[in-house]
């Protein structure tokens, strides 16, 4: 797969997933009351998934875009830098980032940091 595909594919699943995380997220949080899985929360997550996958590529695709291009950098000197694990932590980094320039706590912080990682190890130009 080419760099560019992985970019776009990494980008195109951001939105989606920072939904699954967040309504997972808010699960965990209700822990350790139990936790019910209504088919009417789900059917919602799926609707809601729909506009994610716009918005969430809107906005991934440069940030991933730019990312990459650094890592590919980075990796091009620095040999440790090419490994999926880099790229996860940087990706994950950013994330933390974001977290920080938003004020966003809890769910929305967990799904931030675990999406961005994930756009990372997507990235990645290694196999």
């Amino acid at each position: 797969m080419s760099q560019n595909a992985r970019i776009g594919l990494a980008s195109v699943a951001a939105g989606p997933l920072f939904v699954l995380l967040a309504a997972l997220a808010d699960l965990y949080m209700r822990l350790p009351a139990p936790v019910v899985v209504d088919p009417r929360s789900v059917q919602l997550l799926l609707f809601l998934s729909v506009p994610a996958l716009l918005v969430g590529t809107f906005v991934a695709l440069p940030i991933n875009t730019i990312g990459a291009a650094a890592m590919l950098a980075l990796g091009s000197v620095f040999a440790p830098a090419r490994t999926r694990t880099a790229w996860a932590l940087a990706g994950a980094a950013l994330g933390g980032v974001a977290v920080w320039l938003f004020e966003a706590e809890g769910q929305i912080g967990f799904a931030l940091v675990a999406t961005s990682a994930f756009c990372g190890w997507g990235c990645s130009a290694s196999d």
